[in-house]
């Protein structure tokens, strides 16, 4: 598991430094959104998943 974390670390990283040395900034920030939009829907869908299961 640790293996895994440290290898999407690296290809990340790597992958976000060639994006800003080819693009600049504007497009990874453009590319950022959706991650970002996911990981809030995520949040919320359990926030209301354990609203539910606390009212039951």
């Amino acid at each position: 598991m640790d293996s895994t974390v440290m290898a999407t670390m690296t290809l990340t990283a790597l992958g976000s430094g060639a994006l800003v040395t080819t693009q600049g900034w504007t497009w990874l920030n453009l590319g950022s959104i959706a991650p970002v939009l996911l990981a809030g829907a995520a949040i919320g869908w359990l926030a209301l998943r354990r609203r539910g299961m606390a009212a039951a």
